[in-house]
């Protein structure tokens, strides 16, 4: 259950739809789907993705700017 359930009137016994063939599915695919996305590290979405590396050098930049004492 969802913590918005209470105001919309949904109880424990309330189902939700489920998909018949998903359990077909799941037996033909395996029991994990793996993404056709290549999985990259940090360092590689860091040195090839402009928008990870601006943001990281902005999060470095902003935090240097912090005055403290060690």
């Amino acid at each position: 259950m969802a913590w918005y359930d209470r105001f919309l009137g949904r109880t424990i016994t309330t189902e939700d739809k489920l998909n018949p063939a998903q359990s077909f599915i799941g037996m033909d695919e395996g029991m994990t789907i793996d993404t056709r996305e290549n999985k990259d590290n940090y360092r590689s979405a860091y040195e090839e993705l402009e928008v990870v590396n601006r943001a990281v050098n902005m999060i470095v930049d902003d935090s240097a700017d912090i005055k403290y004492d060690v």
